[in-house]
């Protein structure tokens, strides 16, 4: 009984030793080199909205969750260039933005991105550009 015991401690020690690497070898996975997700993609407005406005100019939009996402970049232009710094940092969708600088009948493109700490990259692609117009009430 003694010799089984010595010989399945030896047993455990040799086994211990051939897999266990050794400590200055290991590297801990890092958190912060998450593969970059796919863009969010709107949900609203549809592409080609149009949104009669009087003293308020309220668009609501909204679009899909990014797994891991801490935040949103909303962009929005009179130029499919993008050629303004018109980003709206936005935490969750759906948001209603109020577009009082904006003018009535004028085309508008949007677009959408989200980011995260936790990706290679810290932002995804923009999303596909969204088409809206703004038109006075009659």
């Amino acid at each position: 009984m003694k010799k089984t015991r010595i010989f399945l401690g030896l047993l455990c020690a040799l086994i211990a030793l051939t897999v266990c690497k050794d400590p200055e070898e290991f590297e801990p996975d890092d958190p912060y080199d998450e593969e970059t997700p796919a863009p969010p993609v709107f949900i609203r407005p549809l592409s080609g909205a149009i949104f009669a406005c009087g003293q308020t100019k309220t668009v609501f939009f909204d679009w899909t969750h990014v797994e891991d996402a801490q935040v949103y970049e909303l962009q929005i232009d009179t130029s499919a260039n993008f050629s303004t710094d018109s980003i709206y940092t936005v935490n969750n969708p759906p948001i209603g933005i109020n577009l009082i600088r904006y003018e009535a009948r004028t085309t508008y493109y949007c677009r959408i991105r989200a980011g995260s700490v936790y990706w290679r990259r810290p932002y995804t692609d923009w999303s596909d550009v969204r088409i809206f117009y703004l038109v006075r009430e009659i």
